[in-house]
């Protein structure tokens, strides 16, 4: 049977504000999938999930939160920070 975790991050190789999302999620004790471009996706296919212009892209239960400082705000709200 297949665990599905709740974030999903699309990634590319050699993105900052990708392994600030995964460090952010780690440190949070929060599971999730990491996928990266040409590897694990094509840009057509996270562009037919989300019209985007930056990395990384961040779901909730397949629902697009944004990018890292959305996935910041989030947080921060959660713990009263906003």
């Amino acid at each position: 049977m297949k665990v599905i975790k709740p974030y999903v991050i699309y990634g590319k190789q050699d993105c900052v504000f990708c392994d600030k999302a995964r460090r952010l999620l780690k440190s949070e004790g929060v599971e999730f999938t990491y996928l990266q471009l040409d590897s694990d996706y094509t840009m057509d296919e996270l562009w037919e999930k989300v019209k985007f212009t930056t990395y990384p892209q961040i779901f909730l239960y397949d629902y697009s939160i944004g990018g890292y400082t959305d996935l910041q705000k989030s947080f921060d709200k959660q713990k009263g920070l906003l």
